[in-house]
């Protein structure tokens, strides 16, 4: 740029990130040094004068279910995961993508505490129970679950399994069973 003797100029600099990564939640800065040069001098005839760029990341998460029918965007775009028709003992996957930069903390609670109840039947002998796993860890759907995950700062961020396997059907009323598994991912 070209700069007019004694008058103030207004500097904007942009910076781009080269690799695969998210910066890590907070205030970041690094200090430069600028020189003030005649055009086509390599000598200064100003300079170093420092200069402190920061950059303020905010904690973020984020998390898309694959495997769903939804839109994903801001709040709660997913409104429901179909497995279709199941039989005692199949197994369903969906996978939870999940990025973060800082420590996040994911929960998962079902309504039904890990049954699926026919429409408009309460009665617990007519549920059926069906169990969940999340990365290879079993959870309890009976209780409210609760993990805390450092995943690694890049765009990418982590694809966790999600499965929910069937439990004993027997002799019930044909129908839809349905429970609502609400999952929250957030910041620490």
């Amino acid at each position: 740029m070209r700069l007019d003797p004694g008058k103030v100029q207004q500097v904007a600099l942009d910076v781009i990130v080269i690799r695969d990564a998210i910066a890590e939640a907070g205030d970041h800065s690094v200090t430069l040094g600028l020189e003030l040069r005649e055009s086509g001098e390599l000598a200064s005839v100003h300079g170093p004068d420092p200069v402190t760029l920061v950059l303020v990341s905010a904690p973020r998460a984020q998390m898309n279910i694959a495997g769903a029918a939804g839109a994903f965007g801001e709040g709660a775009g997913v409104s429901r995961v179909d497995f279709g028709e199941m039989t005692g003992g199949d197994q369903r996957r969906v996978f939870l993508q999940v990025r973060a930069n800082i420590i996040a903390r994911l929960t998962i609670d079902s309504i039904n505490r890990g049954l699926l109840k026919l429409a408009k039947d309460d009665a617990a002998e007519n549920a059926i129970r069906y169990t969940a796993t999340l990365n290879g860890t079993a959870i309890d759907l009976r209780q409210h679950f609760e993990t805390r995950l450092n995943l690694p700062r890049t765009i990418a961020g982590s694809s966790l399994p999600f499965d929910l396997r069937l439990g004993d059907v027997g002799a019930r009323v044909a129908g839809t069973y349905t429970d609502l598994l609400t999952i929250e991912f957030s910041p620490l």
